[in-house]
């Protein structure tokens, strides 16, 4: 419901917010949450048409408009991790999201793939990075000293493969603790936000949420159970050849 009416979301969080910051001295927990949590859940959890990355890429060879809108839907998070872990702007952001279509099919990567070539993230990751090398390499000569710096520690240690698993990590986390936070009402998630996420003791969060401190307790488990699995099925999901 919430996914449908952002509006409605935003204000169940609102007053919790509000509550909490009257109830508790940590301020700072108010400001990390209502950046991360208390904006309206704006992406629809999409359904995948594609049952392994092979079909995937060639149905978008074939240029069949599902497969390039499913493609969007599910890695643009990873893009977007991507860019910011290389400090890119928003603008360049979005023009890394662009660049990365247009090299999956300038560069051929649509019919090169195969999965004896390796894993489909590890693959997809290094198209990632090197566009991202690109985008960092067409800015102003004019940028800072420690901007130049930075970009060619960049151009040296980028596409690892200890960086492309760690990155694919949490790319599969914030998409399960999207898919999660969409399915649980608001009092369950923001327990396990402050008690897990926050380390905030159980007995606060109880009396910021007017619950019991077992119900803090029960539902910070009962996320912490449901982001495991769907940490699992992510995997299995995207990462199949």
């Amino acid at each position: 419901m919430y996914a449908e009416n952002p509006r409605i979301y935003q204000g169940c969080f609102t007053f919790y917010i509000l509550h909490f910051i009257f109830l508790s001295p940590f301020l700072k927990v108010i400001i990390v949450c209502s950046n991360s949590i208390a904006q309206p859940y704006q992406e629809r959890l999409f359904i995948m048409a594609y049952t392994t990355r092979k079909s995937l890429l060639d149905a978008m060879h074939a240029n069949q408009d599902s497969a390039w809108e499913e493609f969007r839907a599910t890695y643009n998070p990873l893009i977007r991790l991507v860019a910011r872990k290389k400090r890119l702007t928003e603008p360049e952001t979005v023009e890394l999201e662009q660049d990365v279509c247009v090299a999956m099919v300038q560069r051929h990567a649509l019919e090169k793939y195969t999965p004896e070539l390796g894993r489909f993230r590890t693959y997809l990751g290094r198209i990632i990075h090197n566009c991202a090398i690109d985008l960092i390499r067409k800015r102003p000569a004019e940028q800072s000293v420690s901007t130049r710096h930075f970009n060619n520690a960049t151009d040296e240690e980028s596409g690892g493969t200890e960086e492309l698993n760690h990155e694919w990590e949490e790319f599969l986390l914030e998409k399960a603790m999207a898919e999660v936070r969409s399915r649980c009402d608001d009092i369950t998630f923001l327990a396990f936000e402050f008690h897990v996420r926050q380390q905030r003791p159980a007995k606060e969060v109880a009396e910021a949420l007017g619950i019991s401190e077992q119900k803090v307790y029960l539902s910070s488990s009962r996320i912490t159970q449901r982001l495991k699995e769907a940490v699992e099925r992510l995997k299995k999901e995207l990462d199949h050849p």
